[in-house]
């Protein structure tokens, strides 16, 4: 295992914060890490597969915004 230290700042910093109060991650190390995992896939080519809270925010957000009933709702204005 490696240790690395480095600074976050600015959005960086906030947007960690704000995934550890949501609940997606326990601490800093941990959003991180799930990044890396995150970054890796796409590298990969794997974006489309993703995974853990993510892929799965995702997915939802998909479900939300891909509604035909909201489509007809909407297309009447």
């Amino acid at each position: 295992m490696v240790v690395v230290n480095f600074k976050l700042e600015g959005e960086l910093e906030k947007l960690v914060e704000r995934y550890i109060k949501a609940g997606y991650a326990a601490s800093k190390t941990e959003v991180l890490r799930e990044a890396l995992k995150g970054f890796k896939f796409r590298m990969q080519g794997k974006d489309d597969e993703g995974h853990g809270w993510y892929t799965l925010s995702q997915k939802s957000l998909k479900k939300i915004w891909d509604n035909p009933k909201d489509d007809e709702v909407w297309n009447k204005y």
